[in-house]
């Protein structure tokens, strides 16, 4: 197994909390898009599923990091309390 230090586990947690930062704010873009009209939602949509495949792997991404953040975070604070 891979041993990381726990500056390594800290940059791992950093660069995932950003990862879904950066997934609430696109997700906040696009439904704000609702008030520009139904037209520009729809091509939104469209836009969303013509991703076909590359959704599915940022979706992936999306969950690895959620798990990595939440699995790195714990990890850490046991690490501490020790």
């Amino acid at each position: 197994m891979l041993k990381l230090s726990t500056i390594q586990k800290k940059q791992i947690v950093g660069i995932t909390g950003l990862a879904m930062v950066g997934f609430v704010l696109a997700h906040l873009s696009g439904n704000f898009l609702i008030y520009k009209g139904a037209d520009a939602f729809n091509a939104y949509a469209k836009f969303l599923h013509d991703l076909g495949p590359l959704l599915w792997a940022m979706r992936i991404g999306l969950i690895a990091s959620f798990v990595l953040h939440i699995g790195f975070t714990i990890n850490l604070v046991i690490t501490n309390r020790k």
